[in-house]
């Protein structure tokens, strides 16, 4: 469900999330609407948790999944507007700095987007929101890839080279592949085995 909330100088995005009472669902602010999402399905949490470990064993250190929201530097502080969103699994390039992490608890623990080199979404209830809305507001962060798992189409896709924040954020590289087949991965990750995916 997405509700649409007007951006007021008084709503601070943070706290309109964290006042919104929706336990067990996720609470994000994404392209202009407020996103809630319920508690995922098994086979959702399947894909993310054996994307996790994939990368995990491959020995990327700052991979994790989900439970941490991220925001771009310059609308963190920005008390009316900016996507804050939480993805599934995620990979950062290197550790958070201090001065990042002191940041991210002035900002209701909203972390910056600054280190992030891959953030990852798996399809489940609310399926637009990962293909359409969330596909725009990552290109729109500069995130520099988006690996979406779409559970609906049975396909994996890698989009790469965001136009970032433009009039119509795009990523100008896809590359879908069905699942079954391996996923090609930027330099510096494993292929990706999706044969147990559903």
């Amino acid at each position: 469900m997405t509700v649409m909330v007007e951006a007021k100088p008084d709503n601070y995005i943070p706290h309109l999330l964290d006042g919104i009472n929706a336990e067990n669902f996720r609470v994000e602010y994404v392209e202009g609407g407020i996103v809630v999402t319920p508690a995922p399905a098994h086979y959702h949490d399947e894909a993310a948790d054996n994307v996790f470990e994939q990368l995990r064993q491959a020995g990327l250190s700052h991979a994790r999944l989900g439970s941490k929201g991220f925001c771009k530097a310059a609308n963190c502080s920005d008390l009316t507007k900016g996507n804050h969103l939480v993805p599934d699994f995620w990979v950062a390039f290197r550790a958070f700095t201090d001065q990042e992490i002191a940041a991210s608890e002035l900002h209701s623990n909203w972390m910056t987007t600054e280190a992030l080199d891959l953030v990852g979404e798996v399809t489940s209830t609310n399926r637009r929101a990962d293909t359409r809305d969330k596909l725009t507001a990552y290109a729109r962060m500069s995130i520099p890839h988006y690996l979406l798992i779409d559970r609906t189409e049975h396909t994996v896709t890698l989009y790469s080279d965001p136009t970032g924040d433009v009039d119509v954020p795009a990523y100008d590289t896809k590359h879908t592949v069905k699942f079954g087949e391996p996923v090609p991965m930027p330099d510096g990750y494993p292929t990706l085995d999706s044969t147990t995916w559903q």
